[in-house]
């Protein structure tokens, strides 16, 4: 086996645990009620994450157009979750934050998430739960790298 081989084969498993992971998710996040849609979250947990944005690096960041960002931060905006303001260096342009509201929903909404996922990973034995772990620093460990610094990894 080449290393080039062995490398695709290595990259070809972290992607299958990766979307594992996903198909966890999105089964655990059906599992809840919850009027704002997932990529609501996802907007949420960037704004959190990353800071006060730009509708056009919001959309770069969730992978949205930006009529299709701002189209998603329409519902959080009029729900109190996140508040427009103009950016502090350019009055033609306006951030977007996550507000208290919005910090409080996205937490609570982590809560549902590790409670549906409960069930799902009860069954696990010790010693796969310490592989799940590994898995997961590594994985954020890689997130970091690529970004250049800590991650909090919501889900």
């Amino acid at each position: 086996m080449t290393a080039k081989t062995d490398s695709g084969q290595r990259i070809e498993k972290a992607l299958e645990l990766i979307l594992a992971a996903h198909s966890l998710s999105r089964s655990a996040f059906a599992r809840k009620e919850d009027r704002l849609p997932r990529a609501h979250f996802e907007v949420l947990a960037v704004l959190r994450d990353a800071g006060p944005s730009r509708v056009g690096v919001l959309a770069h960041m969730c992978r949205l157009s930006q009529p299709g960002a701002t189209r998603v931060i329409h519902r959080p905006e009029s729900d109190g979750l996140v508040i427009r303001c103009a950016h502090p260096h350019d009055s033609r342009v306006s951030t977007i934050s996550i507000t208290e509201h919005g910090v409080e929903r996205l937490d609570a909404r982590r809560r549902d998430l590790r409670d549906s996922l409960g069930p799902m990973l009860g069954p696990l034995t010790d010693e796969e739960w310490t592989h799940l772990a590994a898995a997961a620093r590594i994985l954020t460990r890689a997130k970091s790298a690529e970004e250049g610094g800590p991650d909090d990894p919501f889900v």
